[in-house]
């Protein structure tokens, strides 16, 4: 759920940021290679990459987080103060790993065909 709705809602408020010239846009061949094919970043429809972060921040972060709960409480390690640290620390880590992964598909310059229409105009003008 923290995967959907972190692509979901942080992406609108970093495009804006983008049309509002606060922050550059990102080559998208930047993100069309390497370890950036292996995370749903490269996907440009906003609604289906967000369910594939989802699924994906599920798969890598969801069921270790579970397996690490159950043998601590299987083990009867944790109480009630040492699950809130856990939480809190992971929660720090799991915010930390999808915004890194939001952030290239927001700004990517693919997202923005205004700004590559106003790139075009402005070269067609030089060229004259």
């Amino acid at each position: 759920m923290m995967g959907y709705l972190c692509s979901l809602l942080a992406t609108g408020g970093t495009q804006k940021d983008v049309r509002q010239k606060k922050c550059d846009v990102l080559n998208p061949d930047a993100v069309s290679k390497g370890l950036w094919l292996y995370t749903p970043v490269p996907i440009r429809d906003l609604c289906l990459r967000s369910l594939v972060m989802g699924v994906y921040v599920t798969a890598i972060v969801g069921f270790p987080t579970f397996l690490l709960m159950w043998a601590s409480i299987k083990n009867g390690s944790m109480n009630g103060y040492s699950y809130t640290v856990f939480k809190g620390v992971w929660a720090m880590f799991v915010s930390g790993l999808v915004y890194t992964l939001v952030f290239p598909a927001a700004i990517c310059k693919s997202n923005f065909p205004e700004l590559e229409f106003e790139e075009l105009l402005n070269k067609a003008v030089t060229d004259e």
